[in-house]
């Protein structure tokens, strides 16, 4: 279901605040645990939906573009028992194959393990920008866009796991959208952000732009205009703010059948499947979902209707960030002064 403000839950949201400046306040005294390699933490202020894991996968590519070795840390929030890696950790996997990754909610303990098997130049922290044990050389906090501070409240009345002062310890900003936005709305939404940031933050805006739906099961891949405009749709997804996803696909020009939003990090009973796949079939649809999606269920592999994934990939509007620069300033900073 899409993620929803609570308002009658704001004395929880007050009680969660105090608990929260008091732990910000203890980690602003202490020293964080230090890995021996840069590490680039990529988070945000509210619960899910904001485009963090398609970022990483931009900076991942980017970055092995640019001749460096990264691994990814992450939390691991939602694997199953027995399963090595979450949601977004397989769909990493399935776009990079041979990208080293571990999960644990001890990240310092998980990059440990990581660079003891694996040669990496630099680690991408999934999710941390609230995770403060662990040391960071850049911390980038990705903001939607039309909403940069949600809706304005803390959990579990609002979205927001911290307010907007946490923005002092940002390095970097995205400013990301889902959704076509004019300039101007961009742009507003920069200027709501600059009174929290640090002068020297620089922000960067992007949008999920659709690439292209995967075909299933023979892999053809069609532009997401010419595979959906004007073709019945059934859709499948199991992510935060799947109402976007709706709306992307409708802007696309398919006509919507029917739509399972299913939450995010949910796993699907096999029977609900193939009752849904039937659904599609008998109303000539085709079966849609996410990467995401693909990556949990790995739908794919099911007989049935036509099948298809839509890939999305961030697109910066105006000069992108140069991750490897940063990389390469902070190793040649480190170079210097040892």
């Amino acid at each position: 279901m899409p993620l929803r403000p609570q308002p009658w839950l704001l004395p929880l949201s007050w009680l969660y605040g105090a608990v929260l400046r008091w732990r910000n306040a203890r980690f602003d005294r202490s020293s964080p645990r230090r890995l021996p390699v840069p590490v680039l933490s990529v988070g945000n202020l509210s619960v899910g939906g904001t485009g963090k894991t398609p970022l990483i996968l931009w900076l991942v590519g980017r970055l092995r573009a640019a001749g460096l070795r990264p691994g990814v840390l992450a939390r691991g929030y939602g694997r199953l028992a027995g399963e090595e890696l979450n949601d977004e950790g397989r769909l990493l996997a399935a776009r990079y194959p041979d990208l080293p990754q571990e999960q644990d909610p001890d990240r310092f303990a998980a990059g440990q393990r990581l660079l003891a098997r694996e040669d990496c130049d630099l680690l991408l922290l999934d999710d941390g920008f609230q995770h403060r044990r662990l040391h960071r050389d850049i911390d980038l906090c990705v903001l939607d866009a039309k909403a940069p501070f949600a809706s304005g409240r803390l959990l579990p009345a609002g979205l927001l796991r911290e307010g907007p002062s946490g923005l002092k310890r940002a390095t970097v900003v995205v400013l990301n959208s889902s959704e076509p936005l004019a300039e101007e709305r961009m742009l507003a939404g920069e200027s709501e952000l600059r009174p929290h940031l640090r002068e020297d933050t620089p922000v960067y805006r992007s949008r999920l732009r659709p690439s292209f739906v995967r075909m299933l099961p023979e892999g053809r891949e069609l532009p997401a205009s010419e595979a959906l405009a004007g073709r019945r749709v059934l859709l499948l997804a199991g992510i935060a703010r799947p109402e976007r996803f709706v709306q992307l696909v409708t802007e696309l020009g398919a006509e919507l059948v029917a739509q399972h939003l299913v939450g995010d990090h949910r796993h699907v009973p096999a029977e609900d499947l193939a009752r849904w796949s039937r659904e599609a079939e008998q109303a000539g649809a085709l079966l849609l979902w996410t990467e995401k999606d693909e990556a949990r269920h790995q739908l794919g592999a099911q007989s049935g209707p036509a099948r298809g994934v839509l890939h999305g990939e961030i697109e910066f509007l105006g000069p992108e960030p140069d991750p490897a620069a940063w990389i390469a300033a902070l190793t040649g900073a480190a170079a210097h002064g040892s």
